[in-house]
Order: structure tokens, then sequence, then C-alpha cells
């Protein structure tokens, strides 16, 4: 469980480091692929995967969300049609 708030009540307290930029960029592959495809968009568009991460802060919770909502159908902020290929 993540939060900004202390969450002392539930247990032992671990404090993560932000990913770093190239760990976030493999996050945002993982998230759009699971299974151990490779979606070419991230390749594609290395730039914009870059951005996303960095505007989340480099946050593992955070860009997975943002992943995962921009892949909603009628998402305004929609990663373009999925293109995952095997390994």
């Amino acid at each position: 469980m993540t939060s900004w708030q202390s969450l002392a009540a539930l247990g032992h307290r671990v404090d993560l480091a932000p990913l770093t930029p190239r760990e976030a960029v493999d996050l945002v592959q993982q998230v759009l692929c699971a299974g151990g495809t490779r979606d070419e968009r991230v390749s594609a568009e290395a730039e914009a995967a870059e951005r996303l991460a960095e505007m989340c802060g480099y946050l593992p919770l955070a860009l997975e969300r943002a992943v995962a909502t921009s892949e909603r159908p009628g998402s305004a902020y929609m990663l373009g049609e999925p293109s995952c290929s095997g390994p």
C-alpha cells in the first residue's frame, strides 16, 4: 500500500526512491504489454514515454495509473493502438 500520509499503524515503513528515467520507461513498456510481449509504441515514441515518466515524477504507482488510464477506450490520452509482439 502506498500513501503520502503516515501508515504507521499498518506495520513497517519502507521508503522507496523514485525510478531512474530508464526504469520508468521500462515500466511503461511493462504496463502496456504484460506477459513478456513488447509494445512498439514505446520504441516509436520514446520521447513521449520519457515525458510521461518525468511528469509522474518517476514514481511507479503514478506511472502505472497514468498508463492504465490512458489505455481506457475513449480516453483523451489514448496512446494509440496496441502493437504488442512476442519477446
